[in-house]
């Protein structure tokens, strides 16, 4: 029996360049980065795309802690790299902006 990924995950796993995850981090839906926060943490890693898994962080940390006036308080830490993401999903900075090397099957945990 083969388990297949959630269709975002695979979306995730999909991605060649830096450029590509930070777009699809910035168009996951929360409830899918919360869900599957390991598997999302894995590929960026993979990936070496550690800005996007310190946005995750960010993110995930905004939206687990209490809320005022019914949404998510964002610091300016956070929105500043919130910002940079969307920098680098613009293609505002090209050296992140590299091809991924092959990937081993084996060397993603699910």
């Amino acid at each position: 029996m083969t388990l297949s990924l959630v269709e975002e995950i695979e979306q995730l796993a999909n991605c060649r360049t830096h450029q590509e995850c930070a777009q699809w981090l910035l168009t996951c839906p929360y409830s899918k980065l919360m869900t599957y926060e390991m598997a999302i943490r894995a590929r960026l890693r993979t990936r070496g795309f550690l800005v996007g898994i310190e946005h995750l962080d960010s993110l995930l940390a905004s939206l687990r802690s209490p809320r005022e006036e019914g949404r998510p308080q964002w610091s300016e830490a956070d929105q500043q790299l919130g910002d940079f993401i969307g920098a680098i999903a613009a293609g505002h900075y090209r050296e992140e902006d590299q091809s991924f090397p092959a990937i081993d099957a084996g060397d993603v945990d699910a």
